[in-house]
């Protein structure tokens, strides 16, 4: 991770999105709506610090 990382914001970032996620899956939203805001989430972290 670069210097200027700030972990515990974007483990806090990740979170928020899971778990709305997670409120969106119970609501019934589908597969494809729940995999779109990964995507969306995923993109927002800088390639230089994503692991995945």
């Amino acid at each position: 991770m670069p210097k200027t990382a700030k972990p515990a914001a974007l483990a806090a970032f990740l979170m928020a999105v899971l778990h709305g996620m997670a409120v969106q899956a119970k609501a019934g939203f589908s597969r494809d709506m729940l995999q779109a805001v990964a995507d969306l989430a995923h993109n927002r972290i800088p390639r230089s610090i994503s692991c995945l």
